[in-house]
């Protein structure tokens, strides 16, 4: 899960700074170092806690609210970066009122998957286009199945 430094920082590798350590963080370093060690998510397609009018494709798009997307997960296809997956981290119990909020963020962003996640489980979402809302399901995928996804899917 990261370096630990006094008990109080963890050493984020993807933003290469050491960070408070309060739950929430504990929680996301755990993950990224699940998605890049164990699941193939390249380190220089993440963003970690990045604000969205700082995301590339949302740079030229105004009044965008303060926010802060944990992880963003990007798709280089077409050689341009496209948000692919952004995932909420929770230190609570995960609810439909967590997906709600990351959806929200999602009306922003446009990602085609969304994640909320905390210290016991991940909940994976996909828009649904028959049904017209988000499906979640347990567990997140490897970045090949969701890569390889979305291109057949456009």
């Amino acid at each position: 899960m990261g370096s630990s430094n006094s008990n109080n920082r963890l050493y984020d590798r993807l933003r290469k700074k050491w960070v408070e350590k309060t739950p929430e963080e504990a929680i996301r370093q755990h993950l990224l170092q699940m998605m890049v060690d164990k699941l193939g998510y390249p380190p220089a397609l993440i963003c970690v806690e990045k604000e969205l009018a700082l995301l590339p494709h949302l740079k030229i798009q105004p009044n965008l609210p303060k926010r802060r997307a944990d992880i963003i997960v990007f798709d280089k296809s077409e050689g341009t970066l496209l948000p692919l997956l952004m995932i909420e981290c929770k230190v609570k119990a995960l609810t439909c009122a967590f997906a709600q909020q990351v959806i929200g963020y999602n009306a922003f962003v446009q990602a085609p998957y969304l994640a909320i996640a905390n210290e016991r489980e991940v909940l994976t979402g996909h828009f649904d286009q028959e049904a017209g809302i988000f499906t979640f399901k347990k567990g997140l995928v490897h970045f090949e199945s969701i890569t390889f996804n979305r291109r057949t899917e456009i």
